[in-house]
Order: structure tokens, then sequence, then C-alpha cells
């Protein structure tokens, strides 16, 4: 992937790309979400409101129907295969390093064949929220507010300290030295050694630092280790993908709130990505679920799915089904986890598209 910070001038290098969302439109889907949490509270921890008789008025109604439909010409990908992860609720997806499948959800990590059948199980101690496969050929895999260490062959190996009563893991990363957990309950990035200790904290407000902060109405934060020696994550509430250093400094950021299909929609998105091999994004979208390819500097390029392919995600709206987790496996081919249906769902490029 080439450098994406050797171009801009230095003086602009710690600059954000893309505005942050206000007004009418990100409180009338904010409240079809159900999530009703200004940005001004970036550092409460987060809620959930169900209560099915507060309502806004009419004027905030936000009208789906157009958006629930995508133009042809932009799908630049077709669904190949769907199979079942035999899990009783799918959260997240990953590839090892030698390209084996794996699933987590429940209190399981399990191993799947190319046509979903089980070749492996590990049973955890709490729920599989995320996981990473190391260098060192262990498994980490994030609970509700720690992270477990697993060998491939599934013996528990380590058990480290809780990051917080607060903590909300929801996903891990792993470098060659070091363990990058999100925390959307914190909403912080803890880097971590190989022995749970933790180092640094990336993603709190620092104004003189130029950074403004993690913004996490809801839990989903999703994190990546990129080959340029950038941690990469999603910042929801702000509609953006930011990278940082290890140190903690942020390097770029690109994205922007619009109703449009470059853009991300909603209170808080995106809730996932993952980076093809040449260093573009594949992001997911939890609201009106859709899956989009932008290029290594946050330009939009096409559709994977759209809201067409997640049906049932639409109907359930208000009871937050959940996002779609990414991967990408060796042939770029792109999987999603479908926490509604239960599948894997893998798509690949259309044989007519550039």
């Amino acid at each position: 992937m080439k450098d994406q910070n050797k171009d801009l001038p230095s003086a602009n290098r710690r600059q954000f790309l893309g505005t942050a969302a206000q007004g009418a439109s990100w409180l009338g889907l904010g409240a079809i979400l159900g999530w009703m949490v200004p940005r001004t509270q970036a550092e409460k921890p987060f809620h959930i409101t169900k209560d099915p008789k507060r309502s806004l008025g009419k004027e905030y109604t936000y009208d789906l129907g157009p958006l629930g439909k995508t133009d042809p010409q932009l799908l630049g990908y077709q669904q190949v295969r769907r199979f079942s992860a035999s899990l009783k609720t799918l959260r997240c997806l990953a590839f090892s390093p030698d390209g084996q499948l794996w699933v987590g959800g429940d209190r399981t990590l399990a191993n799947l064949s190319s046509d979903g059948q089980m070749l492996k199980t590990i049973t955890a101690a709490g729920t599989v929220q995320g996981f990473a496969f190391g260098p060192d050929g262990k498994i980490y895999v994030g609970l509700m507010d720690r992270v477990a260490v697993f060998s491939r062959e599934g013996m528990p190996l380590a058990a480290w300290p809780s990051l917080g009563s607060k903590s909300v893991v929801t996903a891990v990363a792993v470098a060659q030295a070091d363990v990058f957990v999100a925390d959307a309950g914190q909403r912080v990035i803890h880097r971590l050694d190989l022995n749970g200790k933790v180092i640094k904290r990336l993603g709190k407000k620092d104004a003189s630092r130029n950074i403004p902060g993690l913004v996490v109405p809801s839990a989903y934060l999703d994190i990546a280790v990129g080959t340029e020696g950038l941690l990469w994550t999603t910042n929801p509430g702000q509609h953006r993908i930011e990278a940082y250093t290890f140190d903690g400094d942020i390097e770029f950021a690109w994205g922007e709130f619009s109703n449009e299909i470059k853009g991300f929609c909603g209170c808080c998105n995106p809730v996932h990505f993952a980076r093809l091999s040449d260093g573009r994004f594949v992001t997911s979208e939890k609201g009106l679920p859709r899956i989009k390819v932008y290029s290594d500097r946050g330009e939009f390029e096409c559709v994977v799915a759209g809201p067409e392919d997640f049906a049932a995600h639409m109907e359930r709206t208000r009871a937050n089904p959940g996002g779609l987790d990414l991967a990408v496996d060796k042939d770029n081919s792109i999987f999603v986890a479908d926490p509604v249906s239960g599948n894997v769902c893998v798509y690949q490029p259309k044989k007519s598209a550039t």
C-alpha cells in the first residue's frame, strides 16, 4: 500500500477531512435507530433508550424509502455464496494467517470450512466480542471487559485483567509487539503489550494534540493495524475513519456525514471496516445496512451490497440487530457476518466491474 501521508503538507497531516453532522437529519435517523445520544456526551457512558412511547414530531420523521434502493450502476460486487455460521449469535469473523475462516459469537470461536462446516471450536469464558491472530500464532479474544489468549489448538494461555467496569470491548487488533483493544464503553483504544499490560490509551480528546476524541454513541468501534504502521479506527459518531500512530498522534482521517451514497448517514456510521490487499477500505453501516468500497484515501468507489441484501435488518431497525462485521480473504473476496440471519455472505467483484 502506498504511503497515504507523504503528499500531505506537515501542517495539515493532523487536520481532519470531513465534517461532523448535526441538525434535524441526524436527529431524525438517530430516533429511527433508537439512539438519542448528543455528540457533546462523548465522554459519558452510552446507554440505550428503549421507550416505545417516546417519539419525535413528524417534522423529524426520516423517510428511509428512497435510501433503501441501490442504483444498479453503483453495484461493483455480487454475492457468490452464503452459509450458516452455526452460532446462536454471530458477532465477528476474521481470517487466520494461513487463510482459515474463523467466526465468533456466544462463548464460541469456531474455525469454518469454505462451506460452513465447523472444523474446530474454542470455548471462551464470556461472549466473544472480537478477536485477532497474532504473529506469535496466538489468538487474542476480546470478551466484554478483557482479553483472553488461546493457542491455535484452543488451549487457554492467559486471562488478562479487566480494562475497567465501564468497558465494552468491541474489537481486537494485533501488531508485532502490541495488542490493541477497542473499548466502546470508555471510548478509547487500549494499547497493551503481549503480556496484557496497558501501555497507552488512544483516541481520548486532547485539544493540545488536535485530537477531538472518539464519539461512540452505541456499542460499535472497530480497529485494524495497517501495513503502513498505523492503527486505523472508526469514529462512528463523527462519520469518519481515522489513523493513529501507536503513540496516539492522529495522522489521517476521511469520511463525511451525508445522505448520499458516498457518505455515512445515521447517528453513528461506519460501524465496521476491513482492508483490501491494495489498501482500499470496505465499510459497513447499520440502521441502513449497506457495504461499500472506498479508495485508500477515502474516495467512494462502489457499493458491495445495499439494503436489499439485508431486508431483515430494515424490518428490525428499532431492535438494533447489530452491525455487519467484515473480513477479506487472500483473493480479496469480502466476507460479511450477518447477525440477523446468522449467515456468512461472500461477495466478489462483478466480472464487468473494474
